[in-house]
């Protein structure tokens, strides 16, 4: 099976609701707008719920994923900053 059936399966796996996400509340984190999925080996999903998005993480737990993909969507947001 070549790469594009696997990306094609994931997307069919995460669209067709087969998946159980969990709350970040479960892990004691106050999060309103993603979702995670362990995916074992320390790989995490976190999905956006507003706009379904999904971040793969190798992270040591949830919010340690979480952690690190805010990180790197505030170091993307900061190339946009515009000096007034």
């Amino acid at each position: 099976m070549n790469i594009d059936m696997k990306i094609h399966d994931v997307y069919e796996y995460f669209s067709n609701r087969n998946i159980r996400w969990h709350d970040f509340q479960e892990v004691n984190v106050e999060e309103d707008y993603y979702d995670w999925y362990y995916a074992e080996n320390r790989l995490y999903v976190i999905r956006d719920r507003i706009m379904l998005k999904y971040f793969f993480v190798k992270a040591s737990s949830p919010a340690n994923a979480l952690d690190i993909m805010r990180e790197g969507a505030e170091s993307v947001w900061s190339c946009w900053e515009v000096d007034e």
